[in-house]
């Protein structure tokens, strides 16, 4: 069972990252600051919104904090004022989705599809009833009547809101090995395996097909892996300041007459081109590495390629698996 969960769980993921960490990172900033002023709010209206404005404060600082297109910050503001309004006339529970329901509205305007448009628009909605039940939830089982002067059920509204929000970009890859592919051309190929497997009639040629595949893509994770270390040992500002020396000892020796100055440039001068040769072996190491990457990327479209053109026979798909198989340990011999 656990390892049940462990699978599953390494296949979610956000189609956008770096998006959902920025919406996540605002948001619990926002919700920080959005309690502060709920309480001051509260306190000077002598009211007990268990943490209703503090999340309204959270939404409309996200309103402003997140959206990406002029027309998402157009379509707030006339939102917002048109919804402000009636905020007066609005008890202080239901002020919160004056501003949830802007918000997600900017949200769906992100470039996504129909169905994520739509978990865009309310989700930061569900987030803020999650947050008020949460807050409520708190306040009546462990503060009591202090949960109206804490910060504790509202410092997180805008975190709440934001998850809420989230969960539009939320994937769940069809795979353990989707996560891993992080070349959208590569991942791509692999989707293409994955669907071209599904029309292949014999049971044991699919099998010995999903397991070439599944190692190729395992090898081009590995060589990514690898590539990504040997670039991270290259020195640019080393290799730089190296050469320069080489250089400047080679004119100085050429100048120099003095035998015993000369010799210790000369043991000098070695030192330097040693560490220049073992530069230049790091990125020779490069290039392999990114020759192996592009060998595992090719051969995993070729493959995608192969298996939607594979023939139905028997003979004809056993041929396939070993042609497939000889390519995949030619490209690991040459690299």
């Amino acid at each position: 069972m656990r390892t049940l969960l462990e699978e599953t769980w390494s296949r979610v993921g956000f189609e956008d990252p770096t998006f959902v960490d920025r919406l996540l990172t605002r948001g619990t900033l926002a919700g920080a600051v959005g309690g502060l002023l709920g309480v001051v709010w509260e306190q000077m209206a002598r009211s007990q919104a268990h943490g209703a404005v503090a999340v309204a404060w959270a939404c409309a600082a996200l309103i402003l904090a997140l959206p990406r297109q002029s027309t998402g910050w157009l379509v707030a503001l006339v939102v917002s004022m048109g919804l402000l309004v009636t905020v007066t006339s609005a008890s202080s529970s239901s002020l919160m989705y004056f501003f949830s329901v802007p918000l997600g509205l900017v949200l769906a305007l992100e470039p996504l599809s129909p169905a994520r448009r739509l978990a865009a628009f309310i989700g930061p909605t569900v987030g803020a009833s999650w947050a008020l039940f949460v807050a409520r939830w708190l306040g009546a089982r462990h503060l009591g009547s202090a949960a109206t002067a804490t910060l504790v059920p509202q410092v997180v509204a805008g975190l709440f809101v934001a998850a809420g929000a989230a969960s539009a970009w939320l994937t769940l890859a069809a795979d353990t090995m989707e996560p891993k592919l992080n070349s959208p051309k590569v991942l791509h190929a692999w989707q293409r395996v994955r669907g071209a497997l599904q029309r292949v009639g014999d049971v044991g040629a699919r099998h010995q097909l999903e397991a070439l595949t599944r190692a190729g893509a395992e090898r081009w994770v590995k060589a990514e892996q690898e590539w990504a270390t040997a670039r991270a040992s290259i020195d640019n500002e080393l290799e730089e300041e190296t050469r320069a020396a080489v250089l400047a000892l080679e004119e100085r020796l050429e100048r120099t007459a003095d035998a015993e100055l000369k010799e210790h440039l000369t043991q000098l001068l070695r030192v330097h081109r040693d560490t220049l040769e073992q530069l230049e072996g790091l990125r020779r190491k490069v290039d392999r590495a990114e020759a192996r990457v592009a060998a595992e990327a090719g051969w995993l479209e070729t493959a995608a390629f192969s298996i939607e053109l594979a023939p139905r026979s028997t003979v004809g798909l056993g041929d396939l698996v070993g042609r497939l198989s000889s390519l995949s340990n030619g490209a690991s011999l040459r690299t």
